[in-house]
């Protein structure tokens, strides 16, 4: 089954720079160290932060970028609702930030409580565009954004969410069937592909903190369902979504779940138009 998954991509009958016009989506912003590297792979990026700071500072840096209509930039949370919610910033390590006061509040993390407009991830699609690739690193509130995209009209190639957990049942009963569990202690390790598999060639050094590779260019085999089960349920419960008492991140890592559809090639034709 495995060899199946993994037969080798052949983009060749593609026009030389087909990605130029797909969208990833960047949900959870922060920095702009992955919207950095999607750009620089020659993707439109519309990337999604809550945090007004972080996106007043990321309009600055990739000014140039967005007024050339290739990064579209929303101060906007997703939730499984259209309104406001309040959004608790942590004033040490922004990226714990969370609409969940439990996650942002950890280790006694002093916190700025801010009110952000919301809306569900389908609606921001259904205005901006279908996506190639999303990203959800969204603390929290991942599972909202997975489903919303999931009981859609659209069919994504490519999504990637953080840990997994129950989310890997979510994306296998909505014909995902190819999935990677690619550690990101190790990020800044990362050896970029080439040839280039995503978009066009570049030697982005990542950062800690970075989500890394996308879609075929991830490390390692892809994975049927029943085999990334066993190694997720290592680190999660795959059915309630509690953690492992004995899985230690800071022993173990941390990882990001990648998931293709088993029509990716045929969506892939269909977005190039």
């Amino acid at each position: 089954m495995h060899s199946t998954l993994n037969m080798p991509v052949d983009r060749r009958s593609l026009p030389v720079n087909w990605f130029e016009n797909l969208i990833i989506y960047d949900l959870g912003m922060h920095t702009g160290q992955d919207t950095e590297f999607y750009l620089k792979k020659g993707f439109r990026v519309v990337a999604i932060e809550a945090n007004s700071l972080l996106c007043d500072q990321a309009r600055s840096k990739f000014h140039h970028q967005i007024e050339t209509g290739r990064l579209t930039i929303l101060n906007l949370g997703i939730a499984d609702t259209q309104g406001t919610m309040e959004f608790h910033i942590n004033t040490a390590r922004s990226e714990w930030s969370s609409f969940e006061k439990s996650i942002s509040g950890r280790d006694g993390s002093r916190l700025k409580t801010v009110t952000v407009e919301v809306a569900t991830l389908a609606s921001v699609i259904s205005e901006y565009g279908a996506p190639y690739y999303i990203k959800i690193d969204i603390e929290g509130h991942d599972e909202y954004a997975l489903l919303s995209v999931l009981n859609s009209c659209y069919k994504v190639p490519y999504i990637s969410v953080e840990n997994g957990g129950t989310m890997l049942n979510e994306l296998h009963n909505n014909e995902y069937n190819a999935f990677k569990y690619i550690q990101q202690r190790h990020v800044v390790e990362t050896v970029q592909n080439t040839p280039p598999l995503e978009g066009r060639y570049t030697s982005h050094p990542f950062e800690a903190g970075a989500s890394g590779k996308f879609g075929e260019e991830t490390d390692g085999m892809w994975l049927d369902y029943a085999s990334m089960h066993k190694i997720i349920s290592l680190v999660w419960d795959v059915e309630s979504g509690g953690k492992n008492p004995a899985w230690v991140d800071s022993i173990g890592g941390w990882f990001d779940l990648h998931a293709r559809h088993r029509n990716a090639n045929a969506i892939l034709h269909e977005l190039i138009g």
